[in-house]
């Protein structure tokens, strides 16, 4: 696995800045030390996944830090689906209003990806046109998507994210039939469930 030297020299200023700024705000630990080094690993690699996955050398390195993962083992399965025809109010007021979701899958009577419907598909609909809009109307379908396999590696799925600028995949089988979907956010919990080089609690298991 890549070590966090050779990350953070790829970084630069800018990141590094970024992630001092965000350690230094979210630094409650009870070890300061241990904690800034947790902080500032944390908001590297979001800064790594939102705002600099797109370039090569960011690129080649998520791709050791995700070595050997499917997307199967990170996706989220079993996602809260929508029905095509189910009016725009309904979805805003049942989905969008109860959950810290900002898209959807949308599925026909089984498991058929139809398309995805997000917030800003939503905002393209008059106000008042909600409660005779079907989410079909609204959604971006599935032909327009960027798909992904289970048994695709998660760096090439991080790839897809990063280079349609979105930030959720479906994830199907051969017949288009929908198995979960992966977030940059799920990409981003994996990454901080990994061990780090030199992290001394790594050492205090082995003592």
């Amino acid at each position: 696995m890549i070590g966090r030297r050779a990350l953070f020299s790829a970084l630069g200023a800018t990141g590094l800045l970024f992630t001092r700024n965000a350690a230094a705000q979210t630094n409650s630990a009870a070890r300061p030390f241990n904690g800034l080094v947790s902080g500032l690993w944390t908001a590297f690699i979001g800064w790594f996944l939102y705002g600099a996955a797109a370039s090569s050398t960011s690129q080649v390195m998520l791709s050791e830090l995700l070595e050997g993962v499917a997307v199967s083992r990170l996706m989220k399965h079993q996602p809260a689906t929508i029905d095509g025809d189910l009016p725009v109010a309904r979805l805003v007021d049942d989905h969008f209003m109860s959950s810290a979701e900002r898209a959807f899958p949308v599925v026909d009577g089984g498991d058929h990806l139809l398309g995805i419907v997000t917030l800003g598909d939503v905002r393209k609909v008059p106000r008042e046109a909600w409660q005779t809009t079907r989410v079909r109307d609204a959604m971006t379908a599935a032909p327009q998507l960027v798909l992904a396999a289970p048994e695709e590696s998660a760096a090439a799925a991080l790839a897809k994210l990063a280079n349609r600028d979105v930030e959720q995949l479906p994830v199907v089988d051969s017949g288009g039939r929908l198995l979960g979907m992966l977030r940059r956010r799920d990409i981003l919990r994996w990454l901080e469930l990994q061990p780090r080089r030199g992290d001394p609690r790594m050492r205090e298991r082995h003592v």
